[in-house]
């Protein structure tokens, strides 16, 4: 479950740098910043630092306006908030409408329509950042003063769509200031004085002469770091059964419903491992020795591996099949499905990692139509099936991981 962190980023006031052409940051004289006067009245904002190449800047609040990297002055919607860009957006508010995000060129992305945390006087006073692709949206209702509970918020995508993921502490989107990636406070010599200046992206603001100034610090060496992809949950409401096998022309289909009883649109996905009574593929088929090697009615051989997604409307039952190469239970009810030789692993998987991950283990393995195991290479996928999902016993020749 999503862990709410707060972080607040206090970003300082730098009031000392005098009025100079760019100037050597080190001892040998290398140059390692770049210096750009920016041409304006306006203050450095507090909290704001660099982020998607834009900086905070306003006379009051409400008054607000962006620096760029190259130092001009922008201003990309007159909805805007006293809020810095995150991950490329920046949000907007219109209170009769409600929260929305634009790009850097101004661009509305989400539309004003979103509920917002207000205050008395109807100002948002907290909005989620858009970190990696996600942020955190209030529900609209539940808020106490307190607004680090999980309860009160849902996650979206940048196209404003509900989503279910699992962020990582470093990839929080952050009620309050969202959350700069490998920024970092330094110490930058200009024009004979020590001056701490806050770098996100490899960019700071500076004030000088008590504000009267701004510049643009930029780190020549400065690399950007790779984003941590959030991994992407399935939500897994619905219910699998196999319902019976049918022969065509060209092989057999193994069908199967997925029921979705719940209110809630669903998306998951399933892989479905088809066994058979196993035989020792050492021994020559057809003799007795290959029909005495018969496996144990309670292992399981592998033939085919099946992965499949879904997406399941509320109260929707979805039918669908999956193609194969072995004869299975042709004729076979549902009710005795799974009574016969032919054996099935069933699993639930839980993201499209755990997705990609067991796709891998199958190609590795070749399991695809139609591919006869050893009875070592069927220990080597049994025990990695156990190690990585948990193996439960089913009922009849079922074996389910959850």
């Amino acid at each position: 479950m999503r862990k709410f962190l707060g972080k607040r980023i206090a970003c300082v006031m730098l009031a000392v740098m005098l009025l100079c052409v760019p100037v050597s940051a080190t001892a040998k004289g290398a140059q390692k910043y770049k210096f750009t006067r920016v041409d304006t009245d306006y203050a450095l904002s507090w909290g704001s630092y660099f982020n998607s190449g834009m900086h905070l800047v306003h006379k009051s609040f409400g008054d607000n306006y962006y620096v760029t990297k190259e130092g001009k002055l922008v201003k990309p919607h007159p909805n805007l908030l006293y809020r810095s860009y995150s991950d490329g957006l920046t949000p907007i508010y219109d209170k009769n409408n409600g929260l929305g995000y634009v790009d850097t060129n101004g661009k509305v992305v989400i539309p004003m329509s979103l509920p917002a945390v207000t205050n008395e006087e109807g100002e948002v006073i907290y909005v989620g950042y858009f970190v990696d692709g996600y942020a955190l949206v209030y529900k609209g209702t539940g808020y106490d003063g307190n607004p680090y509970q999980q309860e009160l918020w849902y996650t979206i995508d940048k196209t404003g769509k509900k989503v279910d993921v699992e962020l990582s502490t470093d990839t929080l989107a952050i009620l309050d200031l969202g959350y700069p990636h490998n920024s970092v406070w330094e110490t930058v010599h200009v024009n004979g004085e020590d001056v701490n200046v806050f770098f996100n992206e490899g960019l700071a603001l500076a004030g000088t002469n008590q504000g009267a100034e701004i510049w643009v610090i930029e780190k020549l060496d400065h690399t950007a770091p790779i984003p941590e992809k959030p991994v992407q949950l399935y939500t897994n409401l619905s219910s699998l059964n196999l319902t019976s096998w049918q022969m065509w022309d060209n092989g057999t289909t193994l069908n199967y419903k997925i029921t979705n009883n719940t209110d809630k649109v669903d998306r998951g996905a399933y892989a479905i491992v088809i066994c058979g009574p196993g035989y020792d593929s050492t021994k020559t088929v057809g003799t007795e020795d290959y029909i005495s090697s018969r496996f144990a009615n309670s292992d399981y051989y592998p033939i085919e591996g099946h992965i499949f997604e879904y997406t399941a409307q509320p109260k929707e039952t979805l039918r669908n099949y999956i193609s194969s190469q072995i004869g299975g239970e042709v004729g076979v009810s549902e009710e005795d499905m799974g009574k016969g030789e032919i054996k099935y692993i069933i699993i639930k998987l839980k993201s499209e990692e755990e997705k990609a991950q067991l796709q891998a283990e199958f190609d590795s393995l070749g399991l695809g139509l139609l591919n006869w195991f050893s009875r070592e290479e069927n220990t080597v996928l049994q025990n990695w099936l156990r190690e990585n999902f948990g193996l439960t016993k089913g009922a009849n020749n079922y074996e389910k991981f959850n």
